[in-house]
């Protein structure tokens, strides 16, 4: 079919939507919905969708490269400010990125290379060895198959942590060649201030699992790696505690095979130990398992998650998106979780890839930011909608990034230029955009209303 030329053209796909809740129980699923049914799929409503609003203004923060594939922030020099860490896949780079004052940020920010590795497909910015100084950590797949340390010369703060030559990069034995390693998550689990590594893996064999380092970090000899749930493609690790004993379980989703959907691994009495194995008694083994508690979306094609508290009733809520077009929440209900989902079948938009919830303004309304991939020709590839509109005859998308990207990724929300409303950070890897942002043009309206 033609692609809609026209922004705000009115779209004559329909809009699946539906506010039907069923449960998908947390604990044990019955025979009757085993992995791979999907138990928690309401009815069908049938609304309209158009696009409206004008593109936001898009920035470059790093387009040097080839292929940035995810971006995490964190402060690693304590101005208040987060920065970022980008892979790039094709290019081969992990990348830590320093926010710029507010006048300067509307420009290509200050890098550092902090290591080359072979398809590094997620980095994230932790403190390893505790010494005030942001190392970095990324996974790869391919044919690297391996997950790797960064590890920082001096805090940021100095010359030194700048100079991409100070920094040196080890690859801990224990995982390598071991999978095709997409995510990890830092975690300190048994409190001693030390991060453990959660990470997860896709393809045959997958699994997710906690690298742990008990002595020398720097040592690639002393981490040992704990098992923890095999999986087919893992999107998300989120560490958070979601039954309340003060430790920190993990929100996971799968994408792929038999074990997809959105699950929590619950943590057990005692951290992860490094090693076990015939060391440990069968009795301590059990204590060691991280069990899997069910949320939903069995079977389905789940990409990536978000923790936001949408009803502000103190609890999260679970957000997902779903290929191809479906975001879906889900509220804890007793043992298990209600969904409700919002299905977007246009193909005037790309398929999902993540979510952020966001609030800005004096309304305080809740709104949806999609990202997608696949947003070729005239397809929106980012945009937002009023979750509170979902059950209209009409939902609105509001335009982000207009018809320009085609592979979105992870979404991050923060106010970037210091103005009070938060922007959109992601990367765009297929037309080589790169790490960005979209500048929430929220604050400048308002300012010209009045």
């Amino acid at each position: 079919m033609s692609e809609p030329k026209d922004p705000t053209l009115r779209v004559t796909d329909v809009l699946l939507r539906a506010i039907v809740p069923v449960v998908a129980f947390g604990i044990a699923m019955p025979p009757a919905t085993a992995f791979g049914a999907a138990a928690d799929k309401p009815a069908v409503g049938r609304p309209g969708v158009r696009i409206i609003g004008v593109p936001w203004r898009r920035h470059a923060i790093d387009a040097s490269s080839r292929g940035a594939d995810g971006v995490r922030l964190l402060d690693i020099d304590g101005d208040g400010d987060r920065d970022a860490v980008s892979a790039w896949e094709e290019g081969g780079l992990v990348r830590i990125y320093r926010h710029p004052p507010a006048a300067a940020c509307r420009h290509p920010w200050p890098a550092v290379t902090v290591g080359r590795v072979g398809s590094p497909e997620d980095a994230v910015l932790v403190d390893l060895d505790r010494d005030g100084a942001v190392d970095a950590v990324s996974c790869c797949e391919g044919r690297t198959r391996s997950v790797f340390l960064h590890r920082a010369p001096a805090p940021a703060t100095t010359p030194a942590y700048w100079n991409p030559r100070r920094w040196r990069t080890i690859c801990p034995s224990a995982t390598k060649d071991r999978g095709m390693w997409m995510f990890c998550e830092p975690v300190d689990v048994n409190g001693d201030g030390r991060s453990e590594l959660f990470v997860g893996a896709k393809g045959a064999g997958a699994v997710i699992g906690c690298l742990q380092s008990p002595h020398r970090v720097w040592d690639p000899a002393t981490w040992h790696f704990r098992e923890l749930h095999r999986v087919g493609w893992v999107m998300s690790l989120i560490a958070a505690d979601r039954d309340g004993d003060g430790r920190m379980d993990l929100l996971v989703s799968d994408r792929r095979g038999s074990t997809s959907g959105v699950f929590w691994l619950l943590a057990p009495n005692r951290s992860p130990r490094s090693g076990g194995g015939n060391h440990a008694s069968a009795a301590a083994r059990r204590m060691d398992v991280w069990r899997r508690h069910d949320v939903g979306a069995l079977g389905e094609e789940v990409m990536f998650l978000h923790l936001a508290d949408l009803d502000r009733d103190g609890t999260p809520e679970v957000i997902a998106a779903i290929r191809p077009r479906t975001v879906a929440v889900f509220r804890r209900s007793g043992s298990g979780h209600v969904c409700h989902r919002v299905e977007l079948a246009t193909e005037a938009i790309g398929t999902m890839k993540s979510v952020r919830i966001a609030r800005w303004g004096t309304d305080g309304r809740p709104r949806v930011v999609v990202s997608c991939e696949h947003a070729d020709g005239m397809r929106r590839g980012v945009f937002w909608f009023f979750w509170d509109e979902i059950d209209r005859s009409e939902l609105l998308l509001h335009d982000i990034s207009g018809p320009v990207g085609v592979k979105f990724d992870l979404l991050q929300l923060d106010d970037v230029d210091a103005d009070g409303d938060p922007d959109v950070l992601t990367c765009e890897e297929r037309t080589n955009l790169g790490v960005l942002w979209y500048e929430n043009p929220a604050v400048r309206a308002e300012r010209t209303q009045h």
